[in-house]
């Protein structure tokens, strides 16, 4: 669970929790607005609910019970390939050259 405050200041962040519960393929339970959320959302590793929101959070429980695992797992996957240091490295080597 990545939970922060409602705050513009979290919009730009993406906190490091994220990566190392989805290296242990653990689903996010996200209460965080901005750049988290779409990382959450487009490689859909997990769900969203508005902060500081009761209702939300308590329907994002109830989704995240229901989670496809199979489609989870491979999702996990690509975010790691595509986050991996040493292939961002490289990425920015192959720009830059």
């Amino acid at each position: 669970m990545v939970n922060l405050k409602k705050s513009d200041e979290f919009k730009n962040v993406i906190p490091s929790k994220i990566f190392e519960n989805i290296a242990m393929y653990k689903p996010i339970l996200l209460g965080v607005e901005g750049e988290s959320k779409e990382l959450i959302e487009n490689y859909e590793v997990g769900f969203c609910f508005q902060p500081e929101n009761k209702e939300s959070f308590l329907n994002a429980i109830k989704d995240i019970q229901n989670i496809d695992k199979g489609l989870f797992k491979v999702n996990c996957n690509k975010m790691l390939v595509d986050f991996d240091r040493n292939n961002i490295a490289e990425n920015l080597i192959k720009f830059i050259v």
